[in-house]
């Protein structure tokens, strides 16, 4: 901050222009350094900077020409994410990304990007809930073979109007292409920290979503969703 004197004809300016704001206070003209607004991280986002700083050593440790190879392969292939968006995503974004999902099955880390190819999307989801059982099933079942499946589940939802995304989580991942119906209500009571089935069962209802994923290279297919509710409709 410094206090400023106008030449002749120019008595104030305010305002803001390119990274300094004019001012006037008690102690005359002022120019500042321009402040801009601080935006807090979402929880998506936050949730995703582990993810991503647990990554970077590995980035760092690639060759330049290995960087470049990720770049090239993110630039080619936007990503869709899980409820349908278009992502337009860095090299290392992507890198992060594959590796993460192989982590999940214990696959080691893919160092080059794979050839792109993305498996098809499961065509339905059945949620089945009961007092005592909480069910996933697919179809196709089995999954094609080389694939693993990837399960989220809500928390309980108290009003079919209720913004579900932000409480989807991860629960469970088949690291192969056995069939099922799965059972999941351990894994979900161990996820939300409550015994199944949670209290007010009269007006609950679970979203749920399941995606394949290549166990070879960590490309997954579009998310497919389902629901059911507690007890059930009639």
């Amino acid at each position: 901050m410094a206090l400023i004197t106008y030449a002749p004809l120019v008595t104030a300016i305010k305002g803001s222009i390119g990274g300094v704001t004019f001012q006037n206070n008690t102690a005359g003209h002022i120019i500042r350094t321009r402040t801009r607004p601080h935006r807090p991280l979402t929880k998506i986002q936050r949730q995703g900077q582990p993810v991503l700083l647990q990554w970077l050593p590995q980035w760092r440790a690639l060759d330049l020409p290995t960087q470049t190879l990720w770049n090239d392969f993110a630039l080619a292939h936007p990503h869709t994410d899980m409820w349908g968006r278009l992502r337009q995503l860095t090299g290392f974004n992507f890198f992060a990304r594959l590796n993460s999902q192989l982590a999940r099955i214990y696959v080691a880390p893919l160092t080059s990007p794979p050839a792109y190819a993305l498996p098809d999307p499961c065509t339905s989801v059945i949620i089945t809930l009961t007092a005592a059982h909480l069910n996933v099933d697919y179809t196709p079942d089995p999954a094609p073979a080389g694939l693993s499946i990837v399960f989220y589940l809500t928390r309980p939802l108290w009003r079919s109007g209720t913004p579900f995304r932000q409480y989807f989580r991860l629960i469970f991942v088949c690291p192969s292409s056995a069939p099922g119906s799965w059972n999941l209500e351990q894994a979900w009571s161990a996820k939300f920290g409550q015994a199944w089935p949670p209290p007010g069962t009269d007006t609950m209802m679970i979203q749920g979503g399941i995606y394949f994923m290549d166990s070879a290279t960590g490309l997954t297919s579009g998310t497919q969703f389902g629901y059911a509710q507690l007890p059930p409709a009639p």
